[in-house]
């Protein structure tokens, strides 16, 4: 549609900038993707180096990313120089600051001077590596589907760390998914075998298997491990949910998926876990999105993608969730590619119309923004969906829209213009539709429409804007009907048009904009110019002064509605 007022833009402003209007909002993340310069949307790895760039592990390549644009990294069989394949499973930055990548065919390191990779061709490195860990001790440690490996970057070397099966003469745990380190310098390790608990120093372990009670592990496939502030180690298995391990037990306390419970752990297939600053576990799982595990509260919220939500989790399905060291969260999904949410949210908060839910935004395109003497509704216009009422405390909507059967309905669906009237009345302005006074006590909108016959009824049913004066009068702006007056005693229209052969008359029919400055003089903007009229003199001649005004849309002349005064003009700013 045609001209929303520029209040609009004001309350807008208002509504999604309002601190309170943040509180207590569900996280909405950006998106990128292939669309943005992603190599890739399988998003297996992340990690942020300490020059400031965030680096992505995809199933086609390595992604570093400098908050613009991206660089890619691909194997190329004809360099020699390039990463030893482009499936990317993890990453790590030492402690010297070198820069580590996993792949499905082994270990790289990044030379940042050259650009290019160095490979290790050691026989025992050239298998998948799954995961890459750094001990307290500066050790590196690597996860491969050929076992556990301590990796010496002097010799280039790797040795081998052979762990048992449950079935130690049928089974050893040669897929090794994760590692990470307890306060007391001891590695746990995870397989697909089971978990275990071991002693760098000696080589010695135990081992943990899935088990007959609710004490032991669900599931003896280990795919995510992580250590939180206090200690703690948690395990995200496959199809066995989250658990944690209790030290002065020698047990683990599980959490499972219940279906209807919406307090509980999303999916039983676990992927991924990091612990936000306020103490809260991040899981992402295998189709059933992100739960938030808040510890003291024993609860579990959910994040899940919504597909008309386009702020909402991209993908259900999260390899990978990452804190950097400003504490913005990174999420790499299955095949949504990585969601971004900054540790101080967005500055605007969206509100769209989302498909079976009565109390979404009716349409999507909004014309028109108004207030309300309540500080919680806000009034909004929309493009075919009629008037919308927003509840600021309840974050509803509720819809007001035009029925043929109802003679005391809204005019029509497109309303472009909304105003306050007095304390229980709005006006809305349409396109092809007039205009009307919503009493909003009673739901009752009174129309105005052209008559035919009646020069003080409305003069054309396409409105703009409109505009209250200090005396309480409202001015409307129409689309190719000039400017239109209405006394809110008598209920009368007065009519502003045009006339080709009166250089006295208004500038031009399609009417922009009213405006009334301090002084009480009326200010009136159309396609040809701007005009204004004196208010102690709304019905006389107008008189033209030709005139340039400097705009980035040329102005050549504005009007003078009655005889103008030395003075009375002044300045525009």
């Amino acid at each position: 549609m045609k001209y929303p007022s520029v209040n609009c833009f004001l309350w807008l402003l208002i509504l999604v900038v309002n601190p309170i209007l943040l509180l207590g909002q569900t996280p909405r993340f950006r998106h990128l993707s292939t669309n943005q310069g992603l190599s890739q949307n399988h998003i297996s790895a992340i990690l942020m180096d300490r020059e400031g760039f965030v680096w992505f592990g995809s199933e086609d390549g390595l992604n570093k990313y400098d908050g613009y644009t991206f660089s890619h990294y691909k194997h190329e069989s004809s360099d020699s120089t390039s990463i030893d394949d482009s499936y990317i499973q993890d990453i790590l930055e030492d402690r010297k600051g070198d820069l580590w990548i996993a792949t499905t065919a082994g270990l790289n390191r990044f030379d940042r001077d050259k650009n290019n990779f160095k490979h290790y061709n050691h026989a025992s490195l050239k298998h998948s590596i799954n995961d890459i860990f750094q001990d307290s001790k500066g050790r590196i440690w690597l996860g491969s589907n050929h076992g556990l490996l301590s990796f010496n970057e002097k010799s280039g070397l790797s040795k081998s760390y052979p762990l048992a099966g449950q079935n130690k003469k049928l089974e050893s745990a040669s897929y090794i998914t994760r590692i990470i380190e307890d306060n007391d310098g001891t590695l746990w390790v995870g397989s697909e075998k089971g978990l275990y608990r071991f002693n760098p120093e000696n080589g010695t372990y135990s081992a943990f298997f899935k088990g007959p009670d609710d004490t032991t592990l669900n599931s003896d496939w280990i795919k995510a491990l992580f250590k939180d502030k206090k200690g703690d180690i948690w395990v995200g298995t496959h199809g066995g949910g989250l658990s944690v391990f209790q030290p002065d037990s020698n047990t683990f306390r599980n959490f499972l998926h219940e279906p209807g419970k919406t307090n509980s752990i999303a999916h039983n297939d676990i992927l991924s876990i990091i612990q936000n600053k306020d103490g809260k576990l991040w899981i992402g799982t295998e189709n059933g999105g992100i739960s938030i595990y808040d510890i003291d509260a024993g609860q579990f919220t959910t994040l899940k993608h919504e597909e008309e939500d386009y702020s909402s989790l991209s993908n259900n399905s999260v390899y990978c969730i990452y804190r950097d060291v400003a504490e913005n969260i990174w999420i790499g999904t299955y095949a949504g590619g990585v969601n971004f949410l900054p540790k101080f949210g967005k500055k605007f908060t969206t509100y769209r119309n989302i498909a079976n839910r009565s109390q979404s935004l009716s349409n999507n395109i909004v014309l028109s923004i108004c207030g309300d003497n309540d500080p919680d509704k806000i009034w909004i216009g929309t493009d075919g969906g009629g008037l919308n009422l927003f509840d600021r405390k309840t974050k509803t909507f509720t819809h007001y829209k035009n029925d043929i059967n109802n003679p005391n309905s809204i005019s029509n669906d497109y309303v472009i213009a909304v105003i306050q009237v007095s304390q229980d009345v709005l006006g809305l302005g349409y396109h092809n539709g007039g205009f009307d006074l919503f009493n909003i006590k009673t739901g009752v909108f009174k129309h105005h429409m052209p008559k035919l016959g009646d020069p003080l009824s409305l003069g054309i049913s396409d409105v703009n804007n409109l505009f209250k004066d200090r005396d309480g009068n409202i001015w409307l702006g129409t689309w190719k009907g000039g400017l239109e007056f209405y006394d809110i005693n008598s209920g009368k229209f007065t009519h502003y048009r045009n006339n080709p052969n009166d250089s006295n008359s208004i500038s031009g029919d399609i009417v922009t904009k009213v405006f009334q400055d301090r002084a009480g003089n009326i200010w009136v903007g159309t396609y040809e110019g701007l005009n204004l009229l004196d208010p102690a003199r709304k019905n006389s001649s107008i008189l033209n002064i030709a005139m340039l005004i400097p705009s980035p849309y040329p102005v050549t002349r504005y009007n003078l509605f009655t005889k103008l005064k030395t003075g009375t003009c002044g300045s525009v700013h």
